[in-house]
């Protein structure tokens, strides 16, 4: 009779246990489906929401020196995206790997991101890395209607490879 009682609460610690996985690999999922749903739509302050403070500040970063640097046509061509979880592996009680595919109209790639759990909640942790401009890759043109037109040479960081930046001349 102990025996029988016995395989039945091993069973049922079984089932609890998961149970307990999915839900903990569902919240996983919503949060970076959600971290890369708003960064495929160019929504920094939504990313934001579901990334660790490191990440976020770099993605701050990226928004006050590449964003305004991007053609729009580009944006409007590498939108919208389809994202899919592709799997998810818990590492630790406070780590988890996700990999999904993205496809855009122009990329189509599968990669992952590095979940960690902050109090309750599981956020995208991404090293984000700003790349310096290339010392002597910029050059300045000047345009028939005065303005003067830079172009920045970055290394090796795909759509933002050369980024235009465009200035009236000043007047006075």
């Amino acid at each position: 009779m102990n025996t029988k009682l016995s395989i039945i609460a091993s069973c049922i610690s079984i089932m609890l246990t998961l149970v307990a996985c999915n839900n903990e690999t569902k919240d996983i999922e919503h949060m970076a489906m959600g971290y890369l749903q708003a960064t495929s739509d160019y929504n920094i302050e939504e990313a934001c929401k579901y990334a660790v403070p490191e990440t976020a500040n770099g993605l701050h970063a990226i928004e006050k020196t590449l964003l305004p640097m991007l053609d729009p046509e580009y944006i409007k061509k590498n939108t919208p995206a389809t994202i899919n979880i592709v799997s998810t592996t818990i590492t630790s009680d406070t780590s988890a790997n996700v990999v999904y595919h993205k496809k855009t109209p122009i990329s189509d790639f599968t990669d992952s991101i590095t979940m960690v759990k902050r109090g309750n909640f599981w956020m995208a942790k991404i090293h984000i890395k700003i790349p310096p401009i290339i010392a002597g890759n910029e050059s300045s043109t000047r345009n028939p209607d005065g303005s003067i037109t830079t172009k920045f040479n970055y290394d090796s960081i795909g759509p933002l490879h050369i980024a235009e930046k465009t200035a009236k001349k000043d007047t006075e």
